[in-house]
């Protein structure tokens, strides 16, 4: 099945709500068409003022308009918010509010709605701010990740066409405890959004060893890490790409049995140098779909959008940040 129709068969018919601040932007049109006429989410549009949101025209039955410049909807959703979470003031509640992308985040946290989406005109450096600000971090992480969910034509994986790159767009240089924090986080997220199981390959210019340098050693480190921390979990590298992919090369290339090489589904990159590198080249050389910046490791599902991004490109985001909130919620409901 290919990958957005599995996303919506994830999705359709739970009455998930979606939230995106930068309600204005006409790129959001046929997004929320979509999302009302497929019965995959109950879209809400935050605007800066009344007299934005009615230049914006008519949206369908079932898409949620608001203004953020109410002080009668601010007083609500901070009281909202407070109930579910001390660690931010009233009053930083209330000064905030005003703010799209601030209220947006808000909102997810006051448990108004299960995602948010934003980032078509806010840069991914403030949308990652506003989250950690109201909605926080995982127990146990130092900072978020990204990954992108690529759909890699005739490409024949493990799962298909499809595989998961990490990260290609938050941390620049992480050093081995981050880079290990991040397959976790990358591996928990394939599990809630695709229902995968996860295998994951450290990525390097090195395969077990075969060449020697300060950064394979920060690579194997943190495989270490990763596995001593997740023992149940398939995690393996250092790999090369082709070790990591290709069956054939990793029967050539590795002495050992590996239950990782040759059938990874998700490619932990050592650096952003890297992992953007590659997500760029293969979407642009391969004509891949490219699906994200997926942004991750936040206690709330909240995703970011390149300012370039196309409604398609929306369409995409918006399903995997409500699949991942069905996921996670799926998960917190488990005895």
């Amino acid at each position: 099945m290919p990958i957005i129709d599995m996303l919506k068969a994830r999705v359709r018919g739970k009455g998930m709500r979606i939230v995106f601040p930068e309600g204005g932007d006409a790129r959001l049109r046929p997004v929320v068409d979509t999302l009302i006429r497929e019965n995959l989410a109950r879209p809400a549009l935050l605007f800066n003022s009344c007299e934005v949101m009615e230049n914006a025209g008519e949206f369908p039955d079932g898409v949620t308009c608001l203004t953020v410049d109410d002080p009668a909807l601010a007083q609500q959703w901070a009281a909202d918010f407070r109930k579910q979470n001390q660690r931010v003031s009233e009053a930083r509640l209330l000064r905030g509010f005003p703010k799209p992308l601030h209220a947006g985040a808000i909102m997810l946290g006051a448990g108004g709605a299960e995602t948010m989406v934003a980032g078509l005109v806010a840069p991914t450096e403030e949308v990652i701010r506003t989250a950690f600000t109201y909605l926080g971090l995982n127990d146990g992480l130092k900072a978020p990740s990204s990954l992108f969910l690529m759909r890699i034509p005739g490409f024949a994986g493990s799962e298909g066409e499809a595989v998961i790159f990490a990260d290609c767009g938050v941390q620049p240089a992480p050093d081995s405890a981050a880079l290990a924090q991040i397959a976790l986080t990358t591996a928990q997220t394939a599990t809630d959004l695709l229902g995968w199981e996860p295998r994951v390959a450290f990525l390097s210019f090195s395969t077990d060893g075969s060449a020697r340098h300060d950064k394979v050693d920060l690579v194997r480190d943190a495989v270490r890490l990763a596995q001593a921390e997740a023992p149940s979990l398939k995690i393996d590298g250092e790999f090369q790409l082709d070790t990591a992919i290709v069956p054939e090369v990793a029967a050539r290339k590795l002495s050992r049995p590996s239950e990782v090489a040759g059938r990874a589904n998700i490619l932990i990159f050592p650096d952003l140098d890297a992992g953007n590198i590659a997500y760029k080249a293969v979407q642009r050389f391969a004509r891949a779909d490219a699906y994200g910046p997926f942004l991750q490791g936040f206690r709330h599902s909240v995703s970011d959008l390149s300012r370039g991004s196309t409604s398609e490109d929306i369409l995409g985001v918006a399903l995997m940040a409500l699949a991942r909130a069905e996921g996670q919620m799926r998960r917190v409901a488990q005895p």
